[in-house]
């Protein structure tokens, strides 16, 4: 399944949102723990996204072990829409992978990245 390299998947995704008209978001990648990052960046909140128990359960204990890194830094946690709630790049890839139709799952910068790196001709459709 396609895998990609740090840099890339922050491109991938300041492409996504520019894609979906999405704003005043910044995208960076680092390498090290969130709260040494947030900490060089003068942040103080970042956002993560909730599908399931089992993402409940590890954001709840990392959001413990980063209070006990860095009480002034915390997290907001947001749930996706219902339709979306099975979505993981697991799946996303594993569909790539197979050449299935992606269109309906992610922006068209997704697919054709997700297409080159799995060897396959241009996103359905087009």
């Amino acid at each position: 399944m396609a895998s990609f390299l740090m840099g890339c998947t922050a491109t991938i995704a300041r492409r996504s949102l520019s894609e979906a008209g999405i704003t005043g978001v910044d995208v960076e990648a680092f390498d090290g723990l969130l709260v040494d990052y947030m900490k060089s960046a003068g942040a103080r909140v970042f956002i993560r996204g909730l599908r399931a128990n089992s993402d409940f359960e590890y954001e709840f204990q990392m959001q413990l072990m980063n209070r006990k890194l860095a009480p002034d830094i915390t997290g907001v946690y947001l749930m996706p829409a219902e339709h979306n709630m099975y979505l993981s790049s697991t799946v996303v890839k594993e569909i790539a992978a197979y050449g299935g139709d992606l269109s309906a799952l992610v922006q068209p910068c997704v697919e054709d990245a997700l297409r080159r790196a799995e060897g396959l001709s241009e996103r359905r459709g087009t």
